[in-house]
This record gives structure tokens, C-alpha cells and sequence, in this order.
């Protein structure tokens, strides 16, 4: 007989799924949990980074409180995953378990990796990885160790029984829960084969029941769980009741044959951003890989998601991939060199090698794709919203699918399955009055990665998807205007489910407008110290996901680590929310009290929406620092001469801007949310 659930392992997600009465295609993962031991010899420890790859995902094995990866000792990690595609189904599909040293520390120095155990979900359940003699050393040119599916070690689990069909979700939870060995003897309630029949009184294991609509799932499954068996889309929504279809594009390898220069310094500090999102990921973005000549790296990470009809059967995609090298950041703005450029023309179950020729450098860089397939999340219950990303799971059917009837306009080729029920979609477009006032390229990327980090895909069209126009408008451009911008270059079919970003080189005063919440947002560029794009991008596409300034010290207590303001406290608005209200084509601007708070921020808060980029502190610090060194001239070296004279104002000014800016709210911004406020960005709708 057919196990639906074995013990403890799939408890949790058996629970959701059955409480739910839902169908399921995936074994989802909330947690991992990684034992590893450092091996029992001199020097065998490292301080260096160490990251666990699988499924397609990269996790950095970081204890905060403690000293990992000390000799002979056992650490163990708890890594929550978040992400609704990641599965049993997705390791299954990829087949590979990476541990890679990432890194070596000024002193240099190895790891001796003794031994690892991976388990899902439950610390008590049986591991899906387990290997008790590696022993291998991680230094220099062979930092990386990993295991295919299939070798000594893997333990996953087959999938259920497909569809998963029971008639008693009580006593089905009670067989999940049963452990490893126990007598197999109360199997009321799980029917293997979806005839209706439980299997412990099922004489015979008959799969082939009728299925009048031919959607793959029997009559019996679908009226079991509030389906239409004459319907292979009970719901409309698009997407099919059966297996629908997600195509996955890895990047397998990264090869170094010849670093930059031949007089370089040390190693190339590598990442590739994949349709802006930058690899490896990282909450700080700025991961990288160390390379040098003849080396190379494998993560087998997931860089792009693509979610088709069924009826794709030969999908063509294209994905845009930069190879970068990582330099230094100066005022918020990055130095990175870019390598190359091109675009990967890919389809289901392919492969592709990229060589990357140069003159004073040689890299080549691996690719394969993956499928794995997804039951209709919504299944019998209507049109919802199943990711909660504000896009109805019927409209990004059509998105993915790229429907003429809301694009307005042909397909752009290679750019199908762009959205997906499973996860959580933002569509911005991004257009600019003046080239040079257009976003940058390091801004697009730290945002849509920060987004990725927290498992949303930004889908930022400043070109590539029909939108992203420089537009013949040279003057200054007041917000008010935005929505007319918006109204006239934006095609209607895309006001539904597309944000609207304008950058300008001057507003009239200030960074940037947003409608909080909304779809219309506005930065400008003249007002920037540095580069400060990303952050003020960041801040303003906040508002219209709802985030406010933080306010001081006036909220309420907070109830829990990351909860959202109470439904029954409201804060004070500072100008900051408004609606549009359109009549007979005349626009209103009205004060609404939606500006919400979010307990635990303060305005101390190291937050992307802080409320300025510290200019007047910047003005005030020159003007003070200019008084100060007249001071010193006139007090105490008189007689200085004015060249010297001049000089000393210029470093009083030049310090004096320094400090107001270090003061400022511009020095404790950066391009993240305080974690209260990403619960709630996360919490609510887009």
C-alpha cells in the first residue's frame, strides 16, 4: 500500500495541505535542517564562509551566536524557507547537494569537512541527505564538494501517489504522523487509487478510473475535492486542474581559464545578474565568487522561472545574463566592472556552454534547465489570489501566456511565463524624461535582488518588455504630472497589474513622489549625493506597498517580532497618503488616512524609508565647517596668507559636509526594509 505521508517528515505541510482539503503536486519545505561536523585534525577549522546548496537555492551556514566549523565539533543549522516553490519535487528534479567554502580568509588556511545530514521540516525525521565520510578538505583551487542523485547518501522520498486521493483527512494524518516501522494496520481513510475505495478494503489497486473531462484526474478525485470532472479547468482561471507546468533555467558552472590582467592582485571577485537579479544571492548584496586561473565553481542555482500552459509544449525562452566583477561602492554608488553580456536562448530539458573569450580574460559559463509541474493552487475555489501579489491567478494566465486580449500587442519572443500563481510577482515599468536622469543599472539590480532575497520576482521593464521609453521632455516634471505620463506612453492593458516608475532629472524639490498605496511613483536625479538612485527607488516604490516614514518613538508596543501596526492605532501623516479621484477626466488629489506605522520602527531604524538623503544636513555641515575655519584664521593664525587661507575653508567645508552628512538619515539608509516592515509588505496585497 501507498504511504501518503511518511512520519514526521511531511507532518507540517500534510497538515496544511489536508486542512485545506486541497490537491498538491509538491512536497513543500518550510525547513531545513543541516548537521555538519568539521573533521578531528590539526588546522581542520575555518572561520571562512560556508554556504549549502540545493534545490537550486544557496544558504549561507551561519550560526550568529556561536563559532561554526570548529575542530571536531557538530553544527547544526536552521534554515526557514519561505519560498512556496521550494519542494522535494525541486531537489528531486535538480539532483545535486553542493557545500562550498566560499572564500579564504587573510591568512588562507583550509576546512576539513567531516560529515553532513539534511532533514526537512522535523529535526526527528528521517534525512533526505546523509553522508558520515567525506572528509575532505576545502582549500584554494577546490573549495567545493557535492553529491548527484542517485550516489550513497540521498534518501528522498517518492513522491505520493498521484493525485494524493483520501476519504478520511483524520485518519490520514494520524498514518503521516505514525513513525518509521510501526505496524502498518489501520488503513482506513487513504485510497491509492482514487476509486473511491479505501485501500483497506480495496481488493484490487485500479488506477484507470474514468476521467470524462481527460484532464488526468479521475471523476471520483475531483468530486472528492469540490472539482468539476466535466471541466479540465474547474475554476476558469486558466491553469489547468491538472499538471501545469514550471520551467527552471540553472546556472550550473562558472569556469575561469584566465583572470582579468596579468599583473592582477589576488582572485576575480565574480557574480552574474540574471535579468537584474544578482548571483550569488545574498541579504547584503554583494556576494561573490573568488576566482583564478583554472578554477571554477558549480552552484546549480535556480537564476530564472518560467511558469507556461500545458500546452506549451515547445516553450522558447530568453533570459538576459551580465557577467560582472565586483569592485568597491563609494557613496552608495558601485564601481563593478562588467565582463560580458549576452542573452540565453533556452528551452525545456537543455543545456547550453557560453565561452567568454578576452584578451586579458577567459571565463565560460554552464547552463541547464529543468521542468517540474504544479497542480491549479486555487484549484475549486474560484479566481483567487493564491501568492496574494494582488494579480488574480486568471490574470497571470495571461500574462504568462502572454494574451494578445491584455497585452494590446504582439508577444515579445522569449518572454513567455513571466507570471505564476505559485509566487509573488511585481511588474514595474520604468520610463525617463532624459537618458542621463534614467535609472542605472546598479540600482535596477540592487532592488529587484533585494526583492528576490525576500521571495518576490520584480519584473522591471525599461526596455526589454515593449515599455521603458525615453521620453521628449526635457523640463522640470512635477509629480502631479505622473499619472498624465503614465496615461499617455503606458499601454491601458497594463494599468491592472504594472506599477509606473518616471525618472527625471529635477521635480521641482525633493528625491522622489510616490501614491501611497498605488501604482505611480517618481525619483529624481538632481537631487542625489552620490548615487543614492537605488536607495530612493527603494524607498519610494515603499510607499505605494503601503510603508511609511518611520515616526520616532509615538507607536504603539509591539506584540511580536515582526507584526503589523493594530488594526486600531493610527499614526499621524505627515503628507504622505493620498487617492486619486477621477471625474469626468479631472483628477482630485484627497488626503486619506491610509499611512500606516509599523510597530518596532523608529526613526533610528537602518530602513530604505527613512525620510530625506540628508541635503540640508550636507549644507549645514559645509556652512558650519566654512565658520569654523574662519574662526581658526582669525583667532589663531592670523596673517595665514590666501592661498593657505583658502585652502583650510575649503577642508573646514569639506569636513563640515562630511559630519552633517554622517548625521544625517542618509547615512542610516540603505536599499532594505526594516523586518517589520518587509512582514508587512509581505503580509499585505501589492
Amino acid at each position: 500500500m501507498h504511504r501518503i505521508c511518511s512520519w514526521g517528515v511531511f507532518t507540517v505541510a500534510c497538515a496544511v495541505l489536508l486542512a485545506a482539503a486541497a490537491p498538491a503536486s509538491a512536497q513543500v519545505i518550510e525547513t531545513l535542517i543541516v548537521e555538519i561536523k568539521t573533521g578531528n585534525k590539526r588546522f581542520a577549522g575555518t572561520d571562512d564562509p560556508v554556504h549549502l546548496l540545493l534545490g537550486g537555492k544557496d544558504f549561507n551556514l551561519d550560526n550568529p551566536s556561536k563559532d561554526d566549523f570548529e575542530r571536531n565539533n557538530t553544527d547544526v543549522f536552521t534554515l526557514p524557507v519561505s519560498d512556496p516553490d521550494y519542494s522535494v519535487d525541486l531537489i528531486r528534479a535538480i539532483g545535486r547537494i553542493t557545500i562550498s567554502k566560499t572564500g579564504d580568509s587573510f591568512w588562507g588556511g583550509g576546512w576539513l569537512f567531516g560529515t553532513i545530514t539534511v532533514r526537512i521540516n522535523d529535526p526527528a525525521s528521517e534525512p533526505i541527505y546523509q553522508n558520515g565520510s567525506i572528509n575532505k578538505w576545502l582549500d584554494g583551487d577546490h573549495r567545493e564538494w557535492h553529491s548527484e542523485l542517485g550516489e550513497e547518501g540521498w534518501n528522498l522520498p517518492e513522491p505520493p501517489p498521484f493525485p494524493p486521493c483520501s476519504t478520511d483527512v483524520v485518519i490520514l494524518l494520524k498514518k503521516s504522523a505514525a513513525k518509521p516501522g510501526a505496524e502498518d494496520t489501520d488503513q482506513a481513510g487513504v485510497d491509492s487509487d482514487c476509486d473511491g475505495i479505501s485501500d483497506d478494503v480495496d481488493g484490487t489497486f485500479d488506477p484507470d478510473q474514468p476521467d470524462d473531462d481527460g484532464d488526468g484526474l479521475p471523476n471520483r478525485y475531483e468530486t472528492q475535492h469540490g472539482m468539476d470532472p466535466n471541466s479540465p479547468d474547474s475554476d476558469s482561471d486558466g491553469w489547468l486542474d491538472n499538471r501545469n507546468v514550471r520551467d527552471l533555467l540553472l546556472l550550473t558552472k562558472v569556469e575561469c581559464i584566465d583572470e582579468a590582467g596579468s599583473v592582477e592582485v589576488g582572485s576575480d571577485e565574480i557574480y552574474v545578474n540574471v535579468e537584474d537579479v544578482r548571483f550569488p544571492l545574498s541579504p547584503t548584496l554583494d556576494n561573490y565568487w573568488e576566482l583564478d586561473d583554472r578554477t571554477q565553481v558549480e552552484p546549480f542555482v535556480v537564476i530564472d522561472s518560467r511558469t507556461v500552459p500545458s500546452t506549451n509544449t515547445t516553450p522558447q525562452y530568453k533570459t538576459r545574463v551580465w557577467l560582472r566583477e565586483s569592485d568597491i561602492t563609494f557613496m552608495e554608488k558601485p564601481f563593478d566592472d562588467t565582463f560580458a553580456t549576452l542573452t540565453i536562448e533556452w528551452t525545456r530539458n537543455d543545456s547550453k556552454d557560453v565561452d567568454l573569450p578576452h584578451a586579458d580574460r577567459h571565463y565560460r559559463l554552464s547552463f541547464r534547465s529543468v521542468t517540474t509541474t504544479f497542480m491549479d493552487p486555487s484549484g475549486s475555489s474560484g479566481q483567487g489570489d493564491n501568492d496574494g501579489d494582488m494579480i488574480a491567478d486568471s490574470l497571470e494566465f495571461l500574462i504568462s501566456s502572454q494574451s494578445f486580449d491584455l497585452l494590446g500587442a504582439d508577444p515579445v519572443p522569449g518572454y513567455d511565463g513571466l507570471a505564476t500563481p505559485l509566487r509573488r510577482n511585481l511588474f514595474i515599468e520604468i520610463d525617463a524624461t532624459d537618458s542621463d536622469a534614467n535609472i542605472p543599472f546598479d540600482a535596477r539590480q540592487q532592488v529587484a535582488s533585494q526583492f528576490y532575497y525576500h521571495d518576490t520576482s520584480m519584473h522591471l521593464d525599461n526596455g526589454h518588455l515593449t515599455g521603458g521609453e525615453i521620453l521628449p521632455f526635457d523640463e522640470t516634471v512635477l509629480f502631479d504630472e505622473v499619472d498624465n505620463f503614465r496615461d499617455i506612453n503606458q499601454r491601458p492593458e497594463r494599468f491592472s497589474y504594472f506599477k509606473y516608475s518616471l525618472f527625471v532629472p529635477d521635480m521641482g524639490g525633493g528625491n522622489g513622489r510616490a501614491s501611497r498605496p498605488g501604482k505611480l511613483l517618481m525619483v529624481s536625479r538632481s537631487t542625489m549625493i552620490g548615487s543614492f538612485s537605488s536607495i530612493v527607488f527603494m524607498h519610494e516604490l515603499g510607499h505605494t506597498l503601503s510603508l511609511c516614514h518611520p515616526i520616532g518613538t509615538t507607536e504603539p508596543p509591539s506584540p511580536s517580532p515582526a507584526c503589523p501596526t493594530p488594526d486600531d492605532w493610527h499614526g499621524t501623516c505627515d503628507d504622505c497618503c493620498f487617492r486619486f479621484i477621477t471625474v469626468n477626466g479631472n483628477t482630485t488629489h484627497l488626503p486619506m488616512e491610509c499611512c500606516e506605522h509599523y510597530c518596532g520602527v523608529d526613526g533610528g531604524d537602518i530602513t530604505a524609508m527613512g525620510s530625506d538623503v540628508g541635503i540640508p544636513e550636507l549644507v549645514i555641515g559645509g556652512v558650519i565647517g566654512i565658520m569654523v575655519g574662519l574662526a581658526i584664521i582669525a583667532l589663531f593664525i592670523p596673517g595665514i596668507g590666501w592661498a593657505a587661507g583658502t585652502a583650510l575653508l575649503v577642508a573646514a567645508a569639506l569636513l563640515g559636509a562630511f559630519g552633517g552628512f554622517f548625521f544625517s538619515d542618509a547615512y542610516l539608509r540603505v536599499v532594505d526594509y526594516h523586518v517589520n516592515e518587509w512582514a508587512v509588505v509581505l503580509l499585505n496585497s501589492f
